[in-house]
């Protein structure tokens, strides 16, 4: 079945949404990952899992709601950017792609860009706001110094 514009959710069920601030549980397979008590931001979502970018270099992971607890401080400065980003634009999604940043969602407000104009600073290089497939716009961020 087609879907139409602005139609698409994005939920979760234990209520993470893109920019939030997590902590990966201590379990054997957080562990494995090397991720137990590791702090993350909330990049996308599905029903059960959450993508977690767990370093500002692009490094996610795709974990369970249960594998996850919700935290205040993202403890690395430019996670905690990365989350604020994500909110300020209502993200569904956020990718690297090259030397960008594409925070994927909806309709944003003007204000909007300018709150990203103010929390970037002289840091950002480059912004614009283009389609990104059928459903989503992309705000593709340059910074220099890049995250990381």
């Amino acid at each position: 079945m087609a879907r139409f514009p602005g139609t698409e959710t994005h939920g979760n069920r234990a209520g993470f949404r893109p920019g939030d601030v997590v902590r990966c549980r201590r379990s054997r397979a957080n562990h494995e990952l090397g991720l137990a008590d590791r702090r993350g931001v909330v990049t996308e979502v599905r029903l059960e899992h959450a993508c977690v970018l767990v370093d500002p270099t692009g490094h996610t992971a795709w974990l369970a709601n249960d594998a996850l607890l919700p935290e205040t401080d993202a403890g690395q400065p430019d996670l905690a950017l990365v989350a604020r980003l994500l909110a300020v634009l209502h993200a569904v999604r956020l990718e690297f792609e090259e030397e960008d940043l594409v925070v994927q969602g909806g309709e944003i407000p003007a204000q909007a860009l300018d709150d990203v104009r103010r929390l970037l600073g002289e840091r950002l290089v480059a912004c614009s706001v283009r389609p990104e497939g059928v459903h989503l716009l992309g705000t593709r961020l340059r910074l220099d110094p890049p995250l990381g």
